[in-house]
């Protein structure tokens, strides 16, 4: 299945963009648990996106980070580190 891209999504709303949130497991995670993704104790890629959402729309200047760009080996060993293992 082919998603839309952030592009083709701008393009349509014609709106500003506030962030982009890629998808997590541990949003269900979170989801299931009954504890707010972007305030819980692991930093989770969307929780993190979500966080920087808000910070945009009080009118902080936070960077949009390019999701196309592969993560590094030190991104990937603090997802791994920061995964709650059930």
């Amino acid at each position: 299945l082919d998603m839309m891209s952030i592009e083709d999504v701008l393009d349509i709303l014609a709106v500003p963009l506030l962030g982009v949130v890629q998808e997590d497991e541990q949003v269900i995670i979170s989801s299931n648990l009954g504890e707010p993704l972007a305030l819980g104790k692991y930093k989770s890629p969307a929780g993190v996106a979500y966080g920087n959402i808000a910070r945009r729309i009080r009118g902080e200047e936070v960077p949009i980070p390019d999701i196309n760009k592969p993560a590094g080996f030190i991104d990937r060993l603090g997802d791994f580190l920061s995964t709650k293992i059930i």
